[in-house]
């Protein structure tokens, strides 16, 4: 790293272009003017956008017709190296200048192991734990050199795959996931910069917070004008940040955040068993932090939230001769987590580094509102939460990042 670099410096070492048989390659990183790139837990595959000046009709004359790779390699700020192996799928509007010289557009890329794997069908059917099968597909299927982080689940079930694609048949796969270690059941499978998880929430959150706290995943605000010339700080500092939400009472209720009713139906024994989730009676889930606030009072709690009050009821259909679906343990748990998660969340603005991607878990360090620059923690929104979403925006001049971080509850007051 040179001490005369900016916040957000990186560089665009290349952008190579490549047709289908690799008889034609160019490099388009002298025309390139931005870049956007997202990857989310809530999406399986990275895709984004390429922006160009096109002044040698490279869509007619190269042609671009939709077969090509785009590897586009960068440099961040602290002298760390990253390819980003993407596939053109399509273009935008078409922009030309005012005697016709120039085209301006984007090229629209996903991920190249997306369009490589997910152009088959797979028909076949499987025994064994989802996890199990997972591994099965993820092995025979994908077209990818990364590998496949996995929260083994429980349970061995047969599986018939009508016709889906292998990026569908993962989807299905973490939907039908239960582990007994984590109980929620939360699973989700999505593309990483770096590998492919599947995996559960309360998983990602627990080896992240087992890990060594190390200055690339502390993160604080401070007043930028307080940061002098101090690029490094900088770098580890969030430029802006918004909560987006701490609580909605009205989702709560409709959703089945605290409490919510299932219908367990087994049409072979005719029977009908009716069971009441209750979000506040769990003490089995991973939370982000280890003392968290009570999302309400108890009296509200006995009040608001009973079998009486519940708006979100479910229906499974049990079969005894499967029991190992374990449908009626994984639906209200996986529910009450997901909104949790995705109810106390914050919106951050950063340089650009490769430091983070999603599925990390990070502290966050922010100063308390009471007192203009304040150096006390705030009480309530710093501690660890996990990176959801990433906005990676490369400009002209700089690397920033929009970056989506969530928690599972509001920590608890400081002793």
């Amino acid at each position: 790293m040179s001490d005369s670099k900016s916040p957000g410096d990186y560089s665009l070492i290349s952008a190579i272009l490549s047709n289908y048989d690799k008889t034609k390659q160019y490099d388009l990183s002298k025309i390139i003017y931005s870049m956007m790139f997202t990857e989310s837990i809530d999406e399986t595959f990275i895709s984004g956008i390429v922006n160009i000046v096109d002044s040698e009709n490279y869509l007619d004359n190269f042609p671009i017709i939709g077969e090509e790779t785009l590897e586009i390699s960068i440099e961040d700020f602290f002298g760390e190296e990253y390819v980003w192996r993407m596939r053109v799928v399509a273009t935008t509007d078409v922009k030309l200048d005012t005697v016709g010289t120039k085209q301006e557009y984007g090229l629209k890329v996903i991920s190249s192991d997306f369009v490589n794997t997910d152009n088959q069908e797979i028909r076949r059917s499987f025994k064994g734990t989802p996890s199990n099968t997972a591994k099965k597909i993820f092995d025979d299927y994908f077209v990818t050199d990364r590998e496949l982080d996995i929260d083994e689940s429980d349970g061995d079930q047969t599986f018939v795959i009508p016709c889906k694609t292998p990026f569908e048949t993962m989807t299905f796969l973490a939907r039908k996931s239960f582990s007994i270690e984590y109980p929620s059941s939360s699973y989700r499978f999505f593309e990483t910069r770096n590998d492919y998880k599947f995996a559960t929430f309360e998983g990602l959150i627990k080896r992240g917070k087992e890990k060594t706290l190390k200055e690339d995943r502390f993160i604080t605000y401070i007043d930028p004008k307080l940061l002098g010339s101090d690029s490094l700080a900088a770098m580890r500092n969030m430029v802006s940040y918004r909560p987006i939400q701490r609580f909605n009472l009205v989702n709560e209720m409709r959703q089945g955040g605290m409490v919510s009713e299932l219908t367990l139906l087994d049409l072979g024994q005719k029977t009908v068993e009716e069971k009441v989730y209750k979000h506040y009676e769990q003490n089995d889930i991973e939370e982000t932090d280890s003392r968290t606030r009570d999302y309400h009072t108890q009296k509200y709690i006995r009040d608001n939230f009973q079998k009486e009050n519940s708006l979100a009821r479910y229906i499974v259909y049990n079969d005894t001769t499967k029991p190992d679906q374990y449908y009626d343990n994984i639906l209200p748990k996986r529910i009450s987590t997901e909104y949790y998660l995705g109810s106390i969340s914050m919106q951050a603005t950063m340089y650009g580094s490769l430091d983070l991607t999603v599925g990390d878990v990070v502290y966050v360090d922010l100063p308390k509102p009471e007192v203009a620059r304040d150096d006390e923690e705030h009480n309530t929104l710093s501690g660890f939460y996990i990176v959801r979403k990433i906005l990676h925006q490369y400009g002209m001049n700089d690397w920033m990042m929009d970056v989506q971080l969530s928690k599972t509850s509001l920590r608890g007051e400081l002793t």
